[in-house]
């Protein structure tokens, strides 16, 4: 029985509470009107509230050479700016996203050029087969395995030379 008299008392906190912000929306509608009402019956109320505009004389001539000095200082910024973007497009190459794109299209042809040797000599090992000579097939699975040895080496065989060169002739 207390759970609803309880639920019985907080609608009526809620309808007091209602009851006032009626009251406070009158109030403010209220404001309102008499605000229009004292705008409307006297021009000194206008005085902080008319706008200006803009295109009269007072406010566009005011400061011209102001206005002048400041379009010049734009304009010079802005010519400083767009010579600045010609240059970097004529350096757009030398860009680091440039250059990795240079490297990967170079990459890619590399790669390219590669696997078109290796289908030329699988078609040649594959043609003296074929053709029943066992003995040149074989030469040139040799010559193709150490094309391929030397490929796969021939960083390492940069890099050792490096080393060499350092023992030798030290730093530089």
């Amino acid at each position: 029985m207390q759970e609803a008299k309880g639920f019985k008392g907080d609608i009526g906190k809620e309808k007091a509470r209602n009851k006032v912000l009626k009251q406070d929306a009158k109030s403010q509608k209220e404001k309102r009107r008499q605000k229009i009402q004292k705008l409307s019956q006297d021009d000194k109320h206008w005085r902080g509230l008319e706008s200006r505009d803009i295109r009269t004389p007072t406010t566009y001539f005011q400061n011209r050479q102001e206005l002048e000095e400041r379009l010049s200082s734009i304009k010079t910024k802005l010519n400083d700016l767009q010579s600045h973007l010609q240059s970097l497009r004529q350096k757009k190459a030398e860009t680091p996203a440039g250059k990795s794109l240079k490297q990967k299209e170079v990459s890619r042809a590399e790669q390219a050029l590669e696997k078109g040797r290796r289908l030329v000599h699988a078609n040649q090992i594959v043609d003296e087969v074929a053709s029943g000579n066992d003995k040149q097939a074989m030469t040139q699975m040799r010559e193709h395995l150490d094309y391929h040895l030397h490929k796969k080496l021939e960083p390492y065989f940069e890099l050792a030379g490096e080393e060499i060169e350092e023992q030798i002739f030290g730093d530089k």
